[in-house]
């Protein structure tokens, strides 16, 4: 398991040290780091399986990804780790980006306080190493990894939860917006027929009016996986439908219509996301997710939550942070569960626990996490001295 995360110069992350539990949540106000955390924590993840330039989204190039642009600074993104055999591990990766297009080399990479990899190479020791090649530290290079492969990074965006799959795009993981549902259904439900219909049971326990779930055969969209870079709004989806392949459908029973994915409400696809990464017969060991409240009607938030926890419950090896914006979501959470982001004078991220804080060590007791972060604001909650 992860215990800690940490980065160094990237983007507004000055240097962050993150204590992780199973489960976590970064609040804050809008331009705090929070997303940011998120972005060094998906690069690190993807350091294992891809070379260094693939590993950051959107659109960037030369050190815009530095701290300020800094041209004698290098990027530092690193975690600890504890394990029954190894016990405590960690591993550092320092980068340093080059001034122009998307190039990006180690200048350091270390794991257990040992330099194992530096002089400009594309991949780390540990991708190397689980790509087949041999070298010093494998079998800590096999643990780094098994301990960081397998990142899932998502915002929803219901119109591609909502839409048909290509067959031939083999989409048994969703993209992080969503996109490839049908097929991850399909996927559990061929896998194991028993766990597909304890997921369509738990479905139409929250929602009984939409009956059962259908996947049927339709011409499906052949949009290729693309986490790595931003997709332009006006690009919208590439119209090009490459059948055959699976549709989202819904049987309201009663001899009515079956019900396509995308006249339903948002709400109804995000849980239904949502449970599909409960049961699926590959759940990620880290699972990044941004704002899980948007489109969840409050009172349903509270399930949504209790699923994520069912996720790290039942599935040993998966860790969860996720960002919010919702009091109601906060008061699902315990202190020590809870992080706030802020920005400091010069523009750089501070953390603060939840459970280190005085304003809630005070106030725990008698008001909801939720109902004291929005009492006090974010300032006060970040003061850290039990005198102040």
């Amino acid at each position: 398991m992860i215990t800690a995360f940490y980065a160094k110069s990237f983007k507004a992350l000055k240097d962050i040290p993150l204590q992780l539990g199973r489960i976590n949540v970064l609040i804050g106000p809008n331009d705090s780091g929070k997303t940011s955390v998120l972005h060094a924590m998906a690069a690190l993840c993807r350091s294992v399986d891809l070379e260094l330039r693939e590993c950051f989204g959107g659109e960037w190039g030369g050190r815009e990804l530095v701290w300020h642009g800094n041209a004698e600074l290098r990027v530092m993104l690193g975690a600890d780790f504890q394990d029954v055999s190894l016990g405590k591990l960690d591993y550092r990766l320092t980068l340093e980006f080059r001034r122009e297009g998307r190039e990006v080399v180690i200048s350091d990479e270390m794991i257990g306080g040992t330099t194992v990899n530096s002089g400009g190479h594309s991949r780390s020791l540990v991708n190397e190493v689980h790509a087949g090649h041999t070298g010093a530290l494998k079998e800590k290079c096999r643990f780094v990894y098994e301990q960081l492969s397998g990142v899932q990074y998502f915002r929803w965006d219901p119109r591609r939860l909502a839409l048909p799959v290509a067959a031939h795009t083999n989409h048994v993981q969703l993209d992080s917006d969503g996109f490839g549902l049908p097929l991850l259904l399909e996927d559990i439900l061929c896998s194991d027929r028993r766990r597909f219909d304890e997921l369509e049971a738990k479905f139409t326990e929250i929602y009984p009016s939409m009956g059962s779930i259908r996947l049927v055969r339709s011409p499906g969209y052949s949009v290729q996986p693309d986490e790595l870079r931003v997709v332009r709004e006006s690009q919208g989806v590439r119209e090009s439908q490459q059948g055959p392949g699976k549709a989202l459908l819904f049987d309201l029973g009663g001899g009515k219509p079956l019900v396509p994915a995308a006249q339903v409400s948002d709400g109804v696809l995000l849980v239904l996301a949502y449970l599909a990464i409960l049961y699926s017969p590959r759940p990620p060991r880290l699972l990044l997710i941004e704002e899980p409240e948007n489109g969840i009607h409050p009172k349903l938030l509270e399930g949504v939550i209790h699923i994520l926890r069912r996720i790290v419950e039942s599935q040993s090896h998966t860790q969860i942070v996720l960002t919010t914006h919702s009091p109601y979501a906060v008061d699902l959470f315990k202190p020590e569960e809870v992080t706030l982001c802020t920005k400091s004078g010069d523009g750089s991220i501070e953390l603060t626990r939840m459970s280190d804080s005085p304003s809630v060590r005070r106030q725990i007791s008698l008001f909801s996490l939720g109902e004291i972060w929005t009492a006090e604001g974010d300032d006060d909650l970040a003061k850290k001295n039990a005198g102040v």
